[in-house]
């Protein structure tokens, strides 16, 4: 019986420190993400619309995404594009969902960059991966490292 309680004194510090970190290769989060799109904002007579987004993971909670654009205004005609964003990256451990937020276009000019600039404003956040199951309950820290998402799992 001693040797029963010395063993489990021992042992379940060590059980309730345990941790294991979960990488989610950029990849997934990119065929998670383009489960999202298209995605179409209309404001003030505009349509604007997102399609066929890719995410490149840079660290630091950063991303880049790049997207092509179709801008419509009535009697103007159309517009199509290309805009890279820089996003931020954050865990809402309420939902258990990783997001893009905060979307900042790097590349746009000419006329429809105003348009597709405030379009990006309208997005709010993205989801780029959800969490279910136990896993959602375990988790102790999201970081981002170039091209992949760690998730740092823990009891």
């Amino acid at each position: 019986m001693k040797k029963l309680s010395l063993f489990l004194l021992l042992f379940l510090p060590f059980l309730f420190s345990c941790t294991y970190t979960m990488t989610i290769p950029e990849t997934k989060v990119n065929q998670n993400l383009s489960k999202s799109f298209p995605m179409e904002k209309k404001y003030s007579f505009t349509k604007v619309e997102l399609l066929n987004p890719q995410v490149k993971l840079l660290g630091n909670d950063q991303a880049e995404v790049k997207f092509d654009y179709k801008v419509s205004i009535p009697f103007l005609g159309e517009k199509k594009g290309k805009v890279q964003a820089k996003t931020k990256v954050v865990y809402d451990p309420k939902t258990a969902t990783v997001y893009l937020t905060d979307f900042l276009p790097l590349n746009l000019k000419g006329k429809e960059a105003s348009i597709v600039s405030q379009a990006l404003k309208l997005i709010g956040k993205v989801p780029v991966y959800k969490f279910e199951g136990t896993k959602a309950k375990l988790i102790k820290g999201i970081k981002i490292e170039k091209g992949k998402l760690l998730v740092k799992l823990g009891v």
